[in-house]
């Protein structure tokens, strides 16, 4: 999988739905977590670690998690 093709999909797909600065702070530490997982189509990350990674508090994280979900980005 190739990195740059993934943030410009990535931004594409968004449009002028745009994201909350957590939504995209979720979806660069899910990105980054699946690069070590060397770009596996499946892979799982706790909460914890999400949270942690992203800078995101619990309320923050529930809510970008939702936000991505409902984009279809998950």
């Amino acid at each position: 999988m190739n990195y740059i093709k993934q943030i410009n999909a990535f931004y594409n797909r968004i449009g002028p739905k745009l994201l909350t600065s957590s939504g995209v702070s979720l979806w660069y530490t899910l990105m980054h977590i699946n690069i070590k997982a060397m770009w596996r189509k499946s892979f799982t990350a706790s909460g914890t670690a999400l949270k942690f990674k992203g800078g995101l508090t619990d309320s923050a994280f529930k809510r970008a998690r939702n936000e991505l979900k409902e984009k279809d980005l998950k």
